[in-house]
């Protein structure tokens, strides 16, 4: 049966309630066969470099305090490799709700010499006689997985159920599949997959959303903190997730500090404000408020009901996130062209996009404000009733902010506003793109220059003794191009697949490269047989091909500074950097498909015009399942290990 005849049999909404609910059990059990093996004990600590050592003698004991997250039992010490000639006898002692004593008691003939790694209660113990170094960390029985795993796979289910149901009775619209992906896999996967300190700089971007928190009280713009949140930033986050000797992407120890830190509010004691480790972070001065605005504004507010950390954290990135989804969809709807539509939700819904929704990180932000941005650029250029002033200063307000938010780097893909010129040129509507690049030169102004501390150069723009200096880009503008251009080609594969969402965490490559791939073939197909098509001009298709070598050539100068002198490729160049420009690499490549199908005959265009249908929703089904499948990848790896 052909997929429209299947629609159109189960056209009525009881047939495709049994439908979606047979392809909702189909996801489930496909998630069931991928589910991974559950640790049997997940290590509270794990051994790092040790900094100080101790003998122990035969039936001595040393004891070492430590501090929890919080109250939990069935710990156990395990001691690896397995050792025959190595005896100890240890136990765990709680104190009270937060203090521990561990208590080693060497119960061989030989001396050990304990190396211990203050403030950890974990070392490297070592025979001094033998030979052999064994280490020792502290578990807790059993793993948070099984719950991730479920929630999980609730919203997961929630997704292919009302993604079926909507397509089966032919109401899914470009926004509504938004809608649906953003809110059972934005605000419900993700951010039960990936922890606030498992986003790239993530520990950095809390301190500068914290710091502006201070600022919506009253309570000033200094590094100070309340002292719940100092200890849970120094005990849970910094000591344990940077220091604690793991990778800060998901694992069933990144989950800890979630879990265990479960009380919902903290006692006044706890709110005193003191000084907080946000001045190791100082250099985050240079990023503005409106990179922030959502989750400063969510972390005020837990404050001021006394929100435990964890839990205004939460609140945090749920509120970041919501208004996020509400602004993207109500950019998507505003569009009148289905494929510009389907465009900015497939952009929307990359798992990087999805990732970043309710991240600690500009990203989300800065994705939000360009696809905001873009999206009224086109419903300019194809609505003459939509140039009224409310729509324009709206829209001087989006170029303003993305003028404002990652230092201002995305201005150099302000050519884009050009697509909206017109002949004759003293039209006065041509004054409306000068208008735009004004406002987001104004953006970048105003949070580099006036907000910027008095002296200080942007430490984007510095280089150590033995890399490279920003200026380099400037000052020999052949060797960078080459270099610029060297490295682009070197790393094309993963930019591209990466910008989609590859790589997730702290860049760790995560999903197959073959999904990703799938996914932006999905998104290829259902753009290009789309009925309601906005073509592209020549001058649109001018004004994107700028805007995106600007950014093809600029974004990298800004990681020369991380780049030895040494190197001939630029270091740290990430696919999510580009990901603001693929709305509009994509309209330029239907574009070209376009002027292809031109030059068919008659009667091939009208054999692929009357397919349309079946080639749209192979794409929608395509984006749909690679969707659960990188879910799938990504619950695979995190909680199997």
């Amino acid at each position: 049966m052909k997929l429209s005849g299947l629609k159109s049999y189960l056209s009525k909404p009881s047939r495709a309630v049994i439908a979606s609910l047979i392809l909702t059990a189909m996801a489930v059990l496909l998630m069931f066969v991928f589910k991974p093996v559950f640790p049997e004990k997940t290590a509270i600590y794990a051994p790092q470099s040790p900094v100080g050592s101790l003998d122990v003698g035969p039936g001595e004991s040393i004891t070492v305090k430590f501090k929890s997250f919080t109250v939990f039992d069935s710990l156990s010490v395990s001691l690896f490799p397995d050792s025959p000639s190595m005896t100890y006898d240890a136990k765990v002692n709680k104190l009270d709700d937060e203090d521990y004593v561990l208590t080693m008691t060497n119960t061989g003939d030989d001396v050990l010499k304990v190396m211990l790694e203050a403030p950890k209660i974990y070392g490297a113990i070592e025979q001094q006689e033998g030979g052999g170094t064994v280490d020792i960390a502290v578990y807790k029985k059993g793993s948070p997985g099984s719950n991730i795993f479920a929630f999980v796979t609730l919203f997961t289910a929630l997704f292919v159920f009302f993604t079926s149901f909507a397509y089966l009775t032919d109401n899914l619209t470009p926004s509504k599949f938004y809608l649906i992906g953003a809110v059972t896999l934005g605000l419900g996967v993700y951010p039960i997959l990936f922890p606030a300190w498992c986003s790239h700089d993530a520990d950095a971007h809390f301190q500068a959303a914290y710091r502006f928190s201070n600022f919506l009280l009253g309570k000033g713009g200094g590094w100070t903190a309340r002292q719940c949140d100092v200890d849970f930033f120094r005990g849970s986050w910094k000591n344990f997730v940077f220091e604690g000797g793991y990778r800060p992407d998901p694992s069933n120890e990144m989950y800890l500090p979630t879990v265990l830190n479960n009380k919902m509010f903290v006692s006044a004691d706890k709110t005193a404000m003191v000084t907080s480790d946000g001045g190791d972070y100082a250099y985050m001065v240079f990023y503005s408020i409106f990179n922030y605005l959502p989750l400063s504004a969510g972390m005020a507010l837990g404050r001021l009901i006394n929100l435990s950390p964890m839990y205004m954290i939460h609140l945090a990135r749920y509120i970041q996130g919501a208004l996020f989804v509400f602004l993207t969809w109500r950019a998507i709807k505003r569009v009148k062209s289905e494929n510009v539509q389907y465009l900015l939700t497939f952009v929307s819904l990359f798992p990087m996009s999805l990732a970043y929704l309710t991240a600690f990180s500009y990203d989300g932000a800065v994705l939000t404000y360009v696809i905001c941005g873009i999206a009224m650029l086109f419903c300019f250029a194809e609505d003459e009733e939509f140039w009224k002033k409310g729509n324009i200063i709206e829209s001087l307000i989006w170029f303003f902010l993305i003028g404002s938010v990652k230092g201002g780097a995305y201005v150099i893909m302000i050519p884009m506003v050009f697509m909206l010129l017109r002949k004759p040129l003293k039209d006065k509507k041509n004054l409306l793109p000068v208008l735009f690049t004004v406002a987001a030169f104004t953006g970048l102004v105003f949070s580099d220059v006036l907000l910027k501390p008095r002296g200080e150069e942007l430490f984007q723009l510095k280089g150590g003794a033995d890399f490279y200096e920003t200026s380099f880009a400037y000052k020999h503008p052949f060797s960078y191009l080459v270099m610029c251009v060297s490295t682009l080609f070197a790393f094309s594969g993963e930019i591209i697949t990466d910008s989609a969402g590859r790589s997730e965490g702290w860049n760790e490559a995560v999903i197959p490269g073959i999904i990703i791939v799938l996914m932006i073939a999905g998104m290829y197909l259902a753009v290009f047989a789309s009925k309601k098509v906005m073509k592209v001009t020549k001058t649109q298709a001018v004004s994107f091909i700028l805007a995106c070598v600007l950014l093809l050539l600029c974004a990298p100068a800004m990681l020369l500074k991380d780049t030895p002198l040494d190197y001939s490729l630029i270091m740290g160049v990430q696919g999510r950097y580009f990901r603001p420009m693929v709305p509009l690499v994509v309209m330029l490549f239907a574009g070209l498909a376009e002027l292809i199908a031109k030059k068919l005959e008659k009667k091939s265009i009208e054999q692929i015009s009357s397919k349309a249908g079946i080639i749209k929703g192979t794409g929608l089904i395509l984006f749909a399942a690679t969707s659960v499948a990188s879910v799938i990848a990504m619950l695979s790896l995190y909680l199997g290990r």
